[in-house]
């Protein structure tokens, strides 16, 4: 790991390269606090369990779309967005019978209704 005086040094020799006229004491200060920074939002976000791809997070625990399968949120859990919907949602299996009805009518002289009715439920 750099020490203070050794990233002073790095970011001097690349403003005088790149930038010249940013060669200031102030400057520099400025690129390291921000270079800090930086090092500390990426050792928290690696401290912390942000949200994957396949992952939804809800109002009692967090949806593994790949395995449908419900986890409780941990202190180590850091979401930005919780969807208002219980998991119980998940539990409820039962197809609105009279959508789908409707759907098969509508959708009955393409030559794919199936498809058609699978990208329609996707809408909601």
């Amino acid at each position: 790991m750099l020490s203070l005086e050794e990233l002073r040094s790095i970011v001097k020799i690349y403003l005088e390269n790149q930038k010249p006229e940013f060669v200031r004491s102030k400057n520099i200060e400025e690129i390291i606090s921000l270079l800090q920074q930086e090092a500390y939002d990426k050792e928290l976000a690696d401290r912390l369990l942000l949200p994957s791809e396949n992952e939804i997070c809800l109002k009692d625990g967090i949806l593994n779309i790949d395995s449908m399968q419900i986890r409780p949120y941990s202190p180590q859990d850091y979401k930005f967005i919780k969807l208002p919907y219980s998991s119980e949602l998940m539990a409820n299996t039962q197809k609105p019978t009279w959508l789908l009805k409707v759907l098969n009518e509508v959708c009955s002289h393409y030559a794919n209704p199936e498809r058609i009715i699978d990208v329609i439920q996707e809408f909601f």
